[in-house]
């Protein structure tokens, strides 16, 4: 079943979300490899995959 964003508006299934929706802070971030993994992991997702997603990686 589809949902609709919260703040994007755009339509998506939420059992492929990925998991609930948590409320996290930009305030002391820890960027480690691990999870610039995992970034990239969810931007391969886009399928086609563009340059705007791309760019995040």
């Amino acid at each position: 079943m589809l949902e609709k964003g919260a703040t994007s508006g755009r339509l998506f299934d939420s059992s492929k979300a990925g998991g609930r929706i948590m409320m996290l802070s930009d305030r002391n971030v820890k960027i480690t490899q691990r999870g610039a993994d995992l970034v990239e992991e969810h931007v391969r997702r886009f399928n086609p995959v563009g340059s705007a997603e791309l760019k995040m990686l």
